[in-house]
């Protein structure tokens, strides 16, 4: 049995359309209207072959400079965090999946929080035939996660003055 594969479930999702240009109409819609950027690269990760438009909103590039050159977007990576997530995709071929945590800087400094879930896409024999992820901007998180970290030091720091002024 292949991995992911509809049929398996006894569901041709697929079979309901009658062209394929249907079938990628759908798609190409639903994948356009995601907040989560949605990404292809070839196996050796050398060409980069589809991204939603949520890249733009996130890389804050124009999508056509992203797919136009897959240094772009290797680069946006923070230079901190270019080595994990090299391992990390090294490590594809001996596991279901990779998820991982790292940021990018945009053109114009920011730096983003993705959270980027990837694996080897199969092909209907079995063999593998791109990589591909969900990259998820957990920006917003990470920053209420480091508020929360600021207000316990601080209520942490404030308990323990009133502790010593008690016991004084």
């Amino acid at each position: 049995m292949i991995e992911n594969d509809p049929a398996a479930d006894g569901i041709d999702f697929f079979a309901n359309f009658e062209k394929p240009e249907q079938l990628s109409l759908v798609v190409g819609q639903l994948l356009g209207s995601l907040n989560d950027m949605v990404w292809c690269t070839s196996l050796d990760g050398t060409k980069l072959l589809f991204m939603n438009s949520a890249a733009e909103r996130i890389y804050g590039q124009p999508i056509e400079v992203l797919l136009s050159d897959m240094s772009v977007w290797r680069d946006a990576i923070h230079p901190e965090d270019r080595r994990t997530v090299a391992n990390n995709l090294n490590r594809l071929s001996d596991v279901d999946y990779i998820e991982s945590q790292y940021r990018i800087r945009r053109p114009d400094g920011t730096i983003r929080w993705l959270r980027d879930t990837v694996r080897v896409v199969q092909d209907s024999h079995g063999a593998a035939c791109c990589i591909a992820g969900i990259a998820t901007d957990i920006t917003e998180q990470k920053l209420a996660e480091s508020t929360v970290e600021e207000s316990k030091a601080v209520f942490n720091a404030a308990r323990g003055k009133s502790a010593a002024q008690c016991a004084a």
